[in-house]
């Protein structure tokens, strides 16, 4: 499966010149963790993601590959229309997760309603607790 947030945010980061390095320091992370969101070996929370996008002024859609525009309606590069609740909705969903792949989970979710999304937390939370009862 071909992840499109990595290559995303690359082309993003060579387009404004920067090198991982600088662009980590920019949002207070590591040149280590931007090389990990590049490769796909990890995936950052939703909040950072909105950061990023508002960053490169493109939305959180074209971001994760859902769309090929660059950016919403509005050329702020905000994502304020996003709803707060879905983002702490999908950062639940993804620490949840955390063992399967974070990405095409956020990819997935972000596409449901609120109601969708606290199903599927449902069942993470009731799969947790079998297995802290050993079942």
């Amino acid at each position: 499966m071909v992840h499109v947030f990595p290559q995303k945010l690359r082309e993003l980061r060579k387009e404004k010149r920067l090198t991982a390095k600088q662009f980590g320091e920019k949002f207070t992370l590591a040149e280590s963790t931007i090389s990990g969101y590049e490769t796909g070996a990890r995936t950052p929370d939703m909040e950072t993601i909105e950061k990023f996008a508002n960053f490169f002024e493109v939305s959180v859609d074209y971001l994760m590959g859902r769309t090929d525009a660059r950016s919403t309606t509005s050329k702020s590069g905000s994502n304020h229309n996003v709803d707060p609740e879905i983002i702490e909705l999908l950062d639940k969903l993804q620490k949840k997760g955390a063992a399967l792949e974070a990405t095409a989970i956020l990819r997935t979710a972000s596409k449901m309603n609120k109601e969708q999304l606290k199903d599927i937390l449902k069942v993470f939370e009731m799969i947790e607790t079998e297995k802290k009862d050993g079942n």
